[in-house]
């Protein structure tokens, strides 16, 4: 499960930065494209899967993949952030 949820992120992490870079996005609109798409959060899935499911027993079960996804995304995204921080910041005072 993990693994799988890795492996999500990475897919759409290099879609949306490699379709960004094909349409010649500066690198603020890059960095909103990058972020808007693989933004998953347990406080938008949690709702859904209650609506979608409702008293479901098995609802653990549908929200692991998430449970995975969040904090895995939440690590990768702020080292990005930082990252494209420090870049922009560099960029700017040039």
């Amino acid at each position: 499960m993990p693994l799988s949820s890795a492996f999500s992120l990475t897919v759409i992490s290099l879609l949306a930065y490699y379709s960004s870079r094909w349409a010649k996005l500066n690198l603020p609109d890059l960095i909103a494209v990058y972020f808007c798409s693989v933004k998953k959060t347990l406080a938008m899935g949690v709702p859904l899967a209650m609506l979608i499911f409702g008293d479901s027993s098995d609802i653990s079960l549908i929200l692991l993949p998430i449970m995975f996804y969040h904090p895995l995304q939440l690590f990768v995204n702020g080292v990005l952030a930082n990252r494209w921080a420090a870049r922009l910041a560099v960029s700017i005072s040039d």
